[in-house]
């Protein structure tokens, strides 16, 4: 975000720091192109502030200083003075692009969710998630059961984001000898539909809240895997459908803790009497100093969910514990990456 060409806020470790430390304002900047739909009205031609102000009810002056600085980091460009165009990076922010991630920077601003995160140093300090000590909710399902709009962008969120691992998954994992592929916790359909395209004579279950499967026939239909896919409302914690060759897990176990993360496994295992793999789609923590994504997701689950990431090794333990046998570990071009198990002969 600054400059590096500046001797105190370029590359030195003060200017690292600083860089790190305001991370958050252009997140948040961007949080209010997304809110406004700016990339909506964007297209090749360069539109005029004075424009984009008019058609969102944005104060023009306000809206330039955040439309400036978004384009300093690529997000949009200033192709004329006080004109602005699309990028790649703001492309993204259209919500008629599939996969976008509008959505998910509304939801990271959202009031709920950016107080939350205003309670990191409480929560560090009591080891109580932020989501009860803010709003006194257990975790952040239980508060968006209560707050439709909310979880609406939720929901919306979190297919934006899986839709940038699903093509990841596909491309890792063949699917094409599946016959019954169950989702579990699979949200409205989006990486079932992925492999169910890939898949052409594979059937699915997707398995998920009654609220949270409001949302998926209509993508289902969209995607043209409606007549081979059922949706099944339930809780994981106490059933999951049986009948599946392959079951599916993705970003689920990180919402939680080993003690409930054990019963859905547990709950799968019963399911899968019959033999199969499941396939459990999260961020695998790699050990010391080495980055990745996960290492910041864990922070958010600690807040928001009062789960985890995990370690490989904390994966098989959960898998032990669960009846499962030793875990196949399959990277994707993603973050993400494939743990395969099996139930033991």
């Amino acid at each position: 975000m600054l400059r590096d060409a500046d001797p105190v806020q370029g590359f030195s470790p003060a200017g690292q720091l600083l860089n790190l430390i305001c991370g958050y304002w252009i997140g948040q900047a961007i949080h209010v192109a997304a809110e406004l739909g700016i990339a909506d009205l964007l297209g090749r031609r360069a539109r005029s502030v004075d424009e984009l102000a008019q058609a969102t009810g944005a104060h023009g002056p306000s809206l330039y200083r955040v439309m400036r600085a978004l384009a300093s980091a690529g997000i949009f460009s200033e192709a004329i003075p006080r004109g602005f165009v699309q990028t790649p990076m703001g492309a993204l922010l259209r919500r008629d692009m599939p996969g976008n991630l509008a959505a998910f920077s509304r939801f990271q601003g959202d009031a709920w969710h950016w107080n939350t995160w205003g309670a990191i140093v409480d929560s560090v300090r009591s080891g109580t998630p932020a989501i009860v000590l803010r709003h006194d909710s257990p975790n952040c399902f239980d508060y968006l059961a209560h707050h439709p709009r909310s979880a609406s962008l939720f929901n919306a969120a979190m297919s934006g984001y899986a839709a940038q691992v699903n093509g990841a998954v596909i491309d890792a994992y063949d699917f094409a000898t599946a016959a019954q592929i169950v989702d579990v916790g699979g949200g409205q359909g989006a990486l079932l539909a992925t492999i169910l395209e890939q898949a052409p004579k594979a059937r699915g279950i997707l398995f998920d809240r009654a609220e949270v499967l409001a949302g998926a026939d209509a993508l289902l239909q969209h995607r043209g895997v409606a007549g081979r896919c059922r949706t099944i409302a339930g809780d994981f914690f106490e059933t999951v459908p049986v009948g599946g060759d392959i079951y599916v897990l993705s970003s689920v176990l990180h919402d939680w803790e080993d003690r409930e993360a054990t019963a859905v496994l547990r709950n799968v295992r019963a399911a899968m009497s019959g033999g199969g793999s499941l396939l459990i789609v999260e961020h695998v923590l790699p050990g010391g100093d080495e980055p990745h994504p996960g290492k910041l997701i864990d922070l958010e689950m600690m807040l928001v969910t009062g789960g985890r990431e995990r370690t490989v090794q904390e994966y098989q333990a959960l898998l032990r514990d669960a009846g499962f046998g030793k875990l196949n570990l399959i990277p994707t071009a993603a973050s993400a990456s494939i743990i395969e198990a099996q139930v033991p002969v």
